[in-house]
């Protein structure tokens, strides 16, 4: 599927839901794509929620059949374990790429910039919990979410908090193949 093809198609329909023209809508109205996309774009749960039925494993299928061979699910790890393997099987059955999820995030106290050793250590533990996820999903990409700032440190000192911390989580990702994918620190 040629993306100037699909934004073109996206453009009419939204054009024509607002002049007030009725076209059937869903999936028997859209089909399949004629080809697939060229590049995998990988979309996320809840995107497709208008046009597939609710359970992750029909947007999937509704996403292949139009031409996504990728997927990711950013809150992956807060669903069941029978949840993710239900998009895991679904995803392999189909031969679906599955792109990335958050490992660790944490907006509530300052995880990558400070020396909390309690913090610390849960980031690590959250981190090794998402080497199991990643393996239950076939998955290579794990986002880490480098978190707030704390405003009583000195920048580089936060800088040099956070690469220590990064460091001792490419030790838990290197011996599987893992790539860690950041987020900046956030200055709020």
């Amino acid at each position: 599927m040629k993306r100037r093809s699909f934004f073109k198609n996206s453009l009419v329909e939204g054009v024509d839901t607002l002049a007030g023209v009725n076209l059937p809508l869903g999936r028997e109205a859209l089909g399949k794509a004629n080809t697939p996309f060229i590049m995998k774009f990988s979309p996320d749960f809840g995107m497709f929620a208008m046009v597939a039925e609710k359970a992750s494993e029909y947007q999937i299928r509704w996403g292949h059949d139009n031409g996504f061979y990728a997927w990711e699910c950013t809150f992956l790890k807060g669903r069941s374990l029978e949840e993710q393997n239900k998009i895991s099987n679904t995803l392999q059955e189909l031969g679906t790429e599955f792109g990335q999820f958050v490992g660790t995030m944490d907006f509530k106290q300052v995880t990558f910039a400070g020396r909390d050793e309690s913090i610390r250590d849960n980031v690590l533990k959250e981190v090794r919990d998402s080497v199991e996820v990643a393996k239950r999903m076939n998955a290579k990409f794990i986002q880490n979410v480098l978190g707030m700032a704390d405003p009583r440190l000195p920048w580089d000192f936060q800088l040099a908090n956070a690469t220590e911390l990064l460091k001792r989580i490419a030790e838990i990702y290197e011996p599987h193949g893992l790539v860690m994918v950041m987020e900046t620190m956030n200055h709020k």
